[in-house]
């Protein structure tokens, strides 16, 4: 951008110190009318059956006030170029008459407001609301002699009172302006305002009252009457008859009244007032107008100097043909000049003086063309000052119009969004992002290639009709490796030529033609003995002449390239395969390193960018390599085909791959989305025979299935008995989630996917009997429950890229929960000091191996305790743990044993004890409960195994470490009552008290794991989306292996065959290749201006930026 002071800033600036508001103000406005009265509300009616009282009508509204007249004479003051005396005569109702002379300075900012608006019309009054009716009389009450009376009729409601409609607004006033031909330009201070007033809003007619209830009736009266009399055989008997008066109905209800029928109506608008110019010649003679000269921008051309159709920073600019019309009502100013110019604003700046002048005394609606006539202006200085895009900035030239004589610009005088200036600001030389091996192996050597482009319909260069100097330049600026430990070779005849990085390389261009494409090639070679993991910046610079000075080239677009020093890949096995990229810092690498051979375990490191992408994953899921973790670092890289995070190029099917194989994958940095990628996509599934026990023969499939395979697939069906009931998709989803949840219950410790597709069809009818075919269900098989396969780091690139990060005690512990079972029981049963970089937890586990095998044990019982009955076979739905009791702890641990082994052994077990005690429920002990619950059954399944574990790692010795693992239990039991008495916990489960804990060391980090993903609720997905991510993994896979095809392709074409060491044995001697005497960065004797804004910009050693994460 230009490296001026804004235009906005410095006017703002200036105005703060100058008066604002108008120069003057008259106001002979007409004043508002009163609102109509709202009607009286008519009276409820007081008494049995009264009718309300009628709402009274609303008053009608009083008409806004006309506006008065303002006669205003403007006469320039001699002596004064700023001051003018005005004659004011001012009329209104609520004014008065005035007469006065005043005197007026317009050298500031502001108007000469003159206002006779008309008053504001009254609004309407509403109308009063009818009157509610009265209940009617209540009926007498029947009594044995007479029937109940009726009751009253209820009263009328009272009708509703009209409305009054709005008055209408006043008239605008009379404004008269009276000046000379020669004050004409006065005429441009004034600002007239003759609206006429806005009407009053309608009021409301009023609502009827409502009719009153009818009165209610007298109530009915029953009685009985008993007799004796004499049977026929004489006895004395009794009977009771019965007798009743019926009571009296309700009255009617009064009839609502009437709302009011008026139509009120919002009052008219008053009509506007009248502005009248006269206008008194030299003669005397005196013409009216209607409106003042006004003048309005209709079009212009424009070109810039060269006509190449580039808009050049420092280039000049012509505008021409410009059209100005008067769309006022008089002609202008006879006089005094009006005059165009180029507004200062942005890139612009107009040259100095340079205006257009308009005819004076242009006729109303008359257009003049500027046939001849050009307004000069120039774009302003830019130098780019980082790399990237080539300038392409829009910008828009604008046009003012201003009458000096008053200091005044033309408010309309362009029209909004009008497209007669709109350009972009561009350089016509471009160069094009370089293209070079991102990696190279010590002793390597890459082509550097790259294009110059004319994106202008001129030739340029010396040899040009132009004659401006083009070029282009190479240099070394940043990175670790010195000048003197990368090198450069230039292509020349009859050997290359070693050029010195101490000032780059120059190539002078001397024409290159219209949309003509330039190639140039070099070479960058590392040494042998260069340090892995540093890195060196090489900018390239599109070079040209200056537009006043041809000869003398500057920058004008930048691009750069970053080349790394990788490490070949060691083919040889390790625990732990480090997965690197042209972006990762030495440091970086050596701080992962560190951590892995602190654990006792050994690493490899794979680079990305210098191996061109991940293939090394699929190999080891093939079995050619062997890795228990795959660290990724994942942070964007650079490919043949742009930025690529190295999980992206991780298919689907790898990453079940290396699950099956037991190498797990920690991904640091981007974190991956966990959840999709349990759902495997790949293959397509094997049909199940149709059998009425489909359940078991699913669960038969199931038994020895691997991760990321179909399992099975088959048809649902169901009978149908009522014939209007229909077959929907929650019938199919309903089936898929029970076969999920037998799957769960079944094999706690796997997770399968369950994808139903609905597809009905009648396969059956018998009678009014259908058997429907639902759809199908298929079973795949995802990564088990407990063992955290695939986890993930998140973390910026600026912060993982600091050796701190690694160093850290959470990430040593994250690293160590990533690995999977088997290397986990091994660093429990090595010499690694006890709590070695484990971060301190209150009343947490105390070492950080033994947390890391303590999480996969307890999400493993976690699992296996979610089903309430017990199973026959639940040590099977415990591998980890069997594994544990089989494998942990391979050598006996001796009585007198204090060591670390002995430390861990104990931490371990005194956990996985306490949690395994606290796994019934109480009223689970409850007989026969205790003998048919999940829960009590895994407490004796997980005690018994640590007893079995106990027996063989202690063998005489249990007694003495059976009583450390209980005051170890014991503390622990006391920790989680007084967390629960502080309320830090939820409950005194004992198996959720240890997640947190172990959850805890590593709660400073943010931490996936597909261990917490994928809940048993989120199991069972539709087809559609099931499609939708086999797509989405299809995708996957085609750019992984695009990438990979790229680099391929780039490494074939890139790649020096020789060596650094024999590139440099046949070259000539190290030297500078410059270009010709004209096109050295010299500044002409004389030339002060240009070697001041030459000194204006920034050169590439100054423009070196911050070393790229």
């Amino acid at each position: 951008m230009p490296y001026r002071e804004p235009a906005g800033e410095l006017a703002r600036r200036d105005a703060a110190v100058v008066e604002k508001g108008p120069i003057l103000r008259l106001d002979a406005s007409g004043r508002r009318g009163s609102n109509g009265v709202d009607g009286q509300n008519g009276r409820d009616g007081v008494g049995a059956g009264a009718d309300g009282g009628h709402g009274e009508d609303a008053s009608p509204a009083v008409p806004g006030e006309p506006a008065g007249q303002i006669a205003l004479d403007l006469r320039s003051l001699a002596g004064s170029e700023t001051s003018a005396l005005l004659s004011i005569e001012l009329r209104s109702a609520a004014a008065g008459h005035r007469r006065n002379d005043t005197e007026i300075d317009f050298a500031r900012p502001g108007d000469i407001e003159l206002i006779a608006v008309g008053g504001h019309g009254g609004n309407g009054g509403n109308g009063g609301r009818g009157g509610s009716g009265a209940r009617g009389r209540s009926g007498a009450d029947a009594t044995r002699w007479s029937s109940g009376e009726d009751g009253g009729p209820g009263g009328d409601g009272g009708d509703g009172g009209n409305g009054s409609s709005g008055a209408p607004g006043g008239r605008g006033g009379d404004v008269v302006l009276r000046v000379s031909e020669e004050d004409a330009p006065l005429l441009l201070l004034v600002r007239n305002d003759v609206r006429g007033g806005e009407g009053g809003s309608e009021g409301v007619n009023g609502w009827g009252g409502a009719g009153g209830p009818g009165g209610s009736g007298g109530s009915s009266y029953s009685w009985t009457e008993t007799e004796s009399y004499r049977d026929s055989n004489g006895n004395s008997q009794t009977r009771t008859r019965s007798h009743s008066k019926p009571g009296g109905s309700s009255g009617r209800s009064g009839s609502d009244g009437r709302a009011a029928r008026a139509e009120p109506r919002a009052g008219a608008n008053g009509a506007p007032g009248t502005v009248t110019i006269e206008l008194r010649d030299d003669a005397g003679r005196t013409t009216s107008y209607r409106s003042r000269y006004d003048v309005r921008l209709v079009s212009f051309e424009h070109r810039n100097a060269n006509d190449d159709g580039i808009y050049e920073p420092e280039e000049k600019v012509f505008v021409s043909r410009v059209t100005v019309q008067n769309s006022g009502g008089m002609p202008l100013p006879r006089h005094h000049d009006i005059v165009v110019r180029v507004a200062d604003d942005g890139w612009i700046a107009p040259a100095d003086e340079q205006k257009l002048v308009l005819p004076r005394a242009l006729a109303p609606g008359e257009t003049h063309v500027f046939e001849r006539d050009e307004l000069e202006l120039a774009l302003r200085m830019f130098r780019p000052q980082r790399s990237g895009a080539p300038l392409a900035a829009p910008e828009t030239i604008h046009l003012l119009a201003e009458l000096p004589r008053v200091r005044r610009r033309f408010g309309g005088f362009e029209t909004p969004d009008a497209p007669h200036g709109n350009i972009v600001i561009r350089f016509p030389i471009e160069v094009s992002e370089p293209t070079a091996l991102f990696s190279l192996a010590p002793g390597q050597a890459t082509r550097i290639r790259w294009q110059l482009t004319n994106v202008s319909g001129k030739p340029f260069g010396l040899a040009s009709e132009q004659g401006r100097a083009v070029g282009v330049r190479l240099v070394l600026d940043g990175g670790e490796i010195g000048a003197d430990r990368i090198h450069l070779l230039a292509p020349s005849s009859p050997e290359e030529k070693h050029v010195s990085l101490e000032h780059g390389l120059d190539l002078d261009v001397p024409r290159v033609g219209a949309g003509e494409d330039i190639s140039f090639e070099a070479t960058i070679a590392v040494p042998s003995d260069a340090a892995p993991y540093t890195s060196a910046r090489f900018v390239v610079s599109a070079e040209l002449g200056h537009i006043a000075e041809p000869r003398r080239a500057r920058a004008v677009h930048l691009q750069e390239i970053r080349i790394s020093v990788g490490r070949p890949f060691d083919a040889r096995g390790a625990d732990v395969l480090l997965v690197v990229n042209n972006r990762t810092m030495a440091d970086e690498v050596a701080a992962w390193e560190e951590l892995v051979r602190s654990s006792g375990l050994t690493v490899s490191v794979w680079d990305a960018a210098l191996e061109g992408g991940l293939a090394v994953l699929r190999n080891v899921a093939a079995g050619a390599h062997d890795y228990r973790l795959v660290v990724v670092l994942n942070n964007a890289f650079d490919t043949p085909i742009g930025e690529r995070l190295p999980s992206t190029l991780v298919d689907k099917a790898t990453s079940m791959a290396l699950a099956r194989r037991g190498t797990h994958v920690l991904y640091v940095g981007r974190k991956p989305n966990v959840a999709t990628l349990l759902v495997p996509t790949d293959g397509e599934a094997p049909e199940l025979a149709q059998t009425s026990a489909q359940d078991e023969a699913v669960l038969a499939a199931c038994a020895n299935d691997a991760i990321g395979e179909p399992v099975a697939r088959f048809q649902a069906r169901a009978w149908f008995s009522w014939p209007w009931s229909e077959p929907k998709e929650e019938h199919l989803a309903k089936r898929a989630r029970a076969l999920s949840a037998l799957l769960a219950r079944t094999y706690p410790d796997r997770r399968y996917v369950v994808v139903h597709d609905f597809a009905p069809e009648v396969e059956r009818r018998v009678a009014w009997l259908r058997r429907i075919t639902l759809g199908w269900i298929e079973v795949r098989r995802s990564l088990d429950v407990a063992r955290g396969a695939i986890a993930s780091i998140e973390a910026d690139p600026a912060v993982m890229h600091e050796p701190s990060f690694a160093h850290a005690e959470v990430t040593y512990a994250v690293a160590l929960r990533a690995l999977p079972l088997p290397a986990k029981l091994q660093l429990l049963d090595s010499g690694l000091g006890y709590g070695t970089r484990t971060p301190d937890v209150t009343d947490g586990c105390s070492d950080a191996v033994v947390a890391a095998v303590l999480g996969d044990l307890v999400r493993e019982q976690e699992a296996a305790r979610d089903d309430g009955w017990r199973r026959a076979d639940l040590d099977e739905a415990l591998p980890l743990l069997m594994t544990l009791e089989r494998a942990g702890f391979a050598m006996p641990i001796g009585r007198d044993d204090g060591g670390p082994r002995a430390a861990r052994f104990i931490e371990l077990v005194a956990w996985l004890d306490l949690v395994a005690r606290d796994h019934p429920r109480f009223w689970e002990w409850l007989p026969p409960l205790s003998l048919l619950r999940r829960r009590p059954q895994l407490r004796r399944v997980v005690r018994a195994s640590l007893a079995r574990l106990v027996a063989r790692v202690m063998g005489d010795d249990e007694k003495a470490i059976w009583r450390a693992i209980a005051t170890r239990r014991e503390e622990l039991r006391q920790a989680i009552r007084r967390r629960r008495k502080k309320l830090e916990l939820a409950s005194s489960c004992a198996l959720a008290f240890t997640r947190d804990r172990v959850e805890t060391l590593v709660s400073s980090r943010v931490i996936q794991s597909d261990a917490a993903s994928l809940p048993r609720r989120e199991r069972v997905i539709d087809k559609r989306r099931h499609d939708e991510l086999r797509a989405k993994d299809l995708a996957r896979s085609e750019r992984a292996a695009g990438v990979a095809t790229s680099a391929a392709n780039a490494r074939a074409s890139l790649l020096r065959e020789e060596t650094c060491e024999e590139l440099l044995a046949r070259t000539l001697p190290r030297t500078r290749v410059a270009v010709t005497t004209p096109f050295m960065n010299v500044a002409p004797a004389g030339s002060e201006e240009a070697a001041v804004l030459e000194r204006s910009a920034a050169s590439l050693a100054e423009l070196r930026e911050q070393r790229r994460p």
